[in-house]
């Protein structure tokens, strides 16, 4: 997999650029730059580990070469089998390689809600997870938050946090902006939303190579990644970029 994303990576111009915190754990790394003055803040919420540089990698790492803090938090990171390497990766495994992949993309924290994956239709309606949520929203204070769209049919867990995380907006009466990314799809049943566009030219590459790190999903990214190669082309065409990330804004 590592030659597949490499391959993928190398087709596009790039520059590298370059996270230890907990029932929620994580990781954070040095702060760049003076912390003396504020920074801004970009807190997103995903399902799984490898969904945040999926749906909006490139968009990650723009906003880290410009300085903002990027807080990444993952809900489960459950044991998987990867039948292509005969092997068995455990809950810390798949946390280590998010931990890589953060690290590598520019993401300044990545907290770990560490909820099972099977379970979390239930355990995400606790009040524990939304007080969790609570907190970190008033702790950074972001000025956008993204999340999963919507109509992720294929994924319902998709769903469940994109649901909390509009819950805990209401309410703390969140005032910045709700942005929504699509993984697989997007529910094209819903009604029309405000669109942000953002280039990734630059970024496109940084977003593929570290996707090399997610070996508990070379299964899965081998027929994925070229999908959202595909898309990131496509969201791009008639607004002068080469390649970019479609967000859109919840109401």
């Amino acid at each position: 997999m590592t030659s597949a994303f490499h391959t993928l990576a190398s087709k596009i111009p790039d520059s590298l650029t370059s996270v230890k915190d907990s029932r929620v754990s994580g990781f954070e790394s040095r702060p760049s730059h003076s912390m003396a003055g504020k920074k801004e803040t970009i807190l997103i919420f995903c399902s799984h580990p490898d969904d945040a540089i999926l749906g909006m990698g490139g968009t990650i790492a723009k906003y880290a070469k410009q300085g903002k803090q990027i807080i990444h938090t993952v809900f489960s990171c459950d044991s998987k089998h990867q039948w292509l390497l005969k092997k068995i990766y455990k809950p810390e495994d798949i946390t280590q390689e998010c931990v890589r992949a953060s690290k590598a993309l520019g993401i300044s924290k990545t907290i770990f809600f560490d909820i099972n994956d099977i379970a979390l239709s239930k355990e995400i309606k606790k009040p524990w997870v939304h007080e969790k949520m609570l907190s970190l929203i008033k702790r950074y204070k972001p000025k956008q938050i993204y999340t999963h769209v919507t109509g992720e049919m294929r994924f319902k867990n998709h769903r469940n946090v994109h649901d909390a995380v509009l819950q805990a907006v209401h309410t703390v009466q969140y005032t910045g902006d709700i942005l929504l990314f699509p993984l697989w799809s997007l529910d094209f049943r819903q009604k029309p939303m405000p669109k942000l566009v953002v280039d990734i030219s630059q970024t496109i590459g940084q977003k593929f190579s570290v996707l090399q790190h997610f070996q508990s999903q070379k299964s899965s990214l081998l027929q994925l990644a070229p999908v959202v190669f595909c898309r990131n082309w496509k969201s791009a065409l008639g607004t002068g970029f080469k390649y970019a990330e479609v967000f859109y804004k919840e109401q």
